[in-house]
């Protein structure tokens, strides 16, 4: 998992060669994150929407990937809360044809102790 910017985060999974196996892992994900927790006297609940690209069914490249599941994402987003959507041929399309603007993936990897890479 790492953090995209804002609200936004990535999860990267192995293993997978179907849409569905990345539909479980998700729903597992929104169920998880609607679960309340509580703060001092506070009861919080967060709402979830992910976005679903698969590789290399959807693109075969970073950029492709982010922007396809950025479209699923506001697909998501605009169907409701606590949702997941992965895209169709045609939005699809539409996704690769507004290219964002990314920066080039470090060189070597950036070492930092308080981050570790858990399996």
């Amino acid at each position: 998992m790492a953090r995209l910017g804002g609200d936004e985060f990535i999860v990267l999974l192995a293993d997978v060669h179907s849409l569905g196996d990345a539909q479980g892992p998700a729903a597992k994900l929104v169920e998880a994150l609607s679960e309340p927790f509580f703060v001092n006297d506070l009861t919080l609940q967060l709402s979830t929407s992910i976005g679903i690209s698969l590789y290399p069914d959807d693109a075969e490249n970073v950029v492709d990937l982010i922007s396809i599941a950025d479209y699923a994402l506001y697909e998501a987003k605009r169907a409701g809360k606590n949702r997941f959507c992965s895209n169709g041929s045609a939005a699809r399309q539409a996704a690769l044809a507004v290219k964002p603007t990314m920066p080039a993936p470090p060189a070597a990897p950036v070492a930092a102790p308080e981050l570790a890479q858990h399996r």
